[in-house]
């Protein structure tokens, strides 16, 4: 991350920060509270509407992606081999998610779940794949 002439991260890379780990901690626990509520039959969605929670994770999100620098970085190979590692992983992310969404949501018809499922798939897809190539950049 860029430092500015005092030596500290401007608001951009603090709100980046922020955001990557909102958006980290409250999907998870949302995957999880889902996965336990989808289980034991709504034992989660009787204390806590888990929708506040996916608007949360929404929302970081979209503001992880407003905020995220793309000034001119330098691309070294080890990022370019890895690269085709992350975007495969992105993509089997979207692809699970728009099948667990798809068998979900298939009561409200099969073209409108298909038309969600793939919307869904793809957001999730483009949502991940930054993240890990975000990470990525962090960790070089």
């Amino acid at each position: 991350m860029e430092k500015n002439l005092s030596g500290q991260k401007n608001y951009k890379d603090i709100l980046n920060i922020i955001f990557q780990q909102i958006f980290g901690i409250f999907l998870i626990g949302y995957l999880f509270f889902f996965l336990i509520d989808q289980i034991f039959d709504n034992f989660v969605s009787n204390f806590i509407n888990l929708n506040y929670i996916l608007a949360i994770v929404i929302i970081s999100g979209i503001l992880l992606i407003l905020i995220k620098d793309n000034d001119d970085k330098l691309v070294t190979e080890n990022q370019e081999k890895n690269s085709w590692k992350f975007s495969i992983l992105a993509f089997f992310l979207g692809l699970i998610a728009a099948i667990l969404i798809f068998v979900k949501i298939m009561s409200l018809g099969i073209v409108l779940s298909i038309i969600i499922s793939i919307l869904s798939g793809v957001l999730i897809w483009l949502i991940s794949y930054l993240l890990l190539d975000n990470s990525q950049n962090d960790l070089k």
